[in-house]
């Protein structure tokens, strides 16, 4: 870690990563080291103006064996940072109002990443709503883009989870936490994991930090001001996103249309009825828009989806391996495979999703193979 990255270490714990109050003393002092040095030496004239519990946090941050164990913490346990002084703060983040002053990551940070699109993230998701989310994610990784999304159990982590599945992208997702890096949020450990080793996992929190409350709307904050187009599917009857307030035009709204008697898609439907959001039926109601971003030769050399067939679960392995024999019906897999309809049922429409099996035109399921083959080496 640089000199400069300490500073900004400091400066961000002292401050509480209140980007406001950070930008508010550098504004002030003029200078990051000016400022630890007056810390230091107990010279409060330039500080006057602040309340004495900041003070004193930023006395008890300055501390040199405090930042020996805060830098050692991070080193031990994988962590990185990011500031906009450094030559990789992603660039569309850095060119907002008050961006925050310091990211934790694990993973590959990237400044310029041609095409990040990010999802917004609520609560309720459906599970038509997560399988829509985990296609799109997909299908953005595969032509070069890059999900951003809270990691949140529902839309976020689908798209998420639908980048990764693009085995040829060098940074499919980045997954933003609504806790300090080192909090995992419960169910979510083999998504952080795989975003660690082939995304990006961030987060503006200090360590140890917990959820608190209206953290899905500083995780959207976040991702919409990291992204040049936002996605929504499913939001809360009660969210009152739309996009008119959005300062950069290139920051544009789609929507995923629902049901008009579905509350959790009254706000998408709401915002593509006033044309603030443009619909999206397929991926291209979105790439299309941003054609000057996309590598035509990739979209050509689009390689299929590998999948290790040691990798599906007992029952989608069991079901693969009865369509390897022919066609069938769910009720011909219930005789080949031990388990109740509802959950082939359920398994099935997972496997379609992932693109694994289809359906002919007699509604048999069949082996796939068109985008995604699988494998049974290691």
């Amino acid at each position: 870690m640089t000199p400069e990255e300490r500073l900004w270490l400091w400066l961000n714990y002292a401050t509480g990563h209140d980007a406001e109050l950070f930008y508010t003393i550098l504004e002030q002092i003029g200078d990051l080291e000016e400022a630890y040095d007056l810390v230091q030496n107990k010279d409060w004239e330039a500080f006057d103006q602040m309340d004495q519990s900041i003070r004193n946090r930023l006395s008890s941050a300055a501390e040199e064996r405090f930042l020996e164990r805060y830098t050692g913490w991070m080193e031990k346990n994988g962590v990185k940072i990011v500031t906009p002084a450094s030559d990789d703060y992603p660039a569309l983040l850095e060119r907002t109002q008050n961006p925050p002053s310091v990211l934790f990551y694990r993973g590959f940070m990237c400044s310029d990443l041609k095409l990040p699109i990010a999802f917004m993230s609520f609560s309720n998701a459906s599970e038509y709503g997560k399988d829509t989310a985990r296609i799109l994610g997909r299908q953005i990784a595969e032509n070069g883009g890059t999900v951003v999304a809270g990691v949140d159990k529902g839309i976020g982590s689908a798209a998420l989870g639908g980048a990764l599945e693009c085995v040829l992208s060098k940074v499919p997702a980045v997954g933003i936490l609504p806790c300090g890096i080192d909090r995992i949020p419960d169910g979510e450990e083999s998504l952080c994991r795989e975003l660690s080793e082939r995304g990006c996992l961030l987060t503006e929190f200090l360590p140890k930090s917990d959820p608190g409350k209206g953290i899905a709307g500083r995780m959207n904050r976040l991702a919409k001001r990291y992204s040049r187009a936002m996605i929504l599917i499913e939001a809360n009857p009660d969210a009152q996103y739309t996009g008119k307030n959005d300062s950069r035009q290139e920051n544009g709204w789609y929507a995923v249309p629902g049901r008009i008697s579905d509350p959790y898609s009254s706000l998408s439907n709401r915002m593509i009825r006033e044309q603030n959001a443009k619909p999206v039926l397929e991926i291209n109601d979105i790439l299309s828009d941003f054609s000057d971003l996309i590598d035509p030769q990739r979209q050509e050399q689009r390689a299929k989806r590998s999948i290790s067939f040691l990798k599906l679960n007992d029952l989608a392995q069991r079901i693969y391996m009865a369509l390897r024999q022919g066609n069938k019906s769910p009720d011909d897999l219930a005789e080949w495979v031990d388990a109740e309809p509802d959950e082939i049922e359920e398994m099935l429409r997972k496997m379609k999703n992932a693109e694994i099996v289809n359906t002919t035109a007699q509604n048999l399921y069949t082996i796939d193979q068109t985008n995604t083959v699988v494998t049974f080496g290691e």
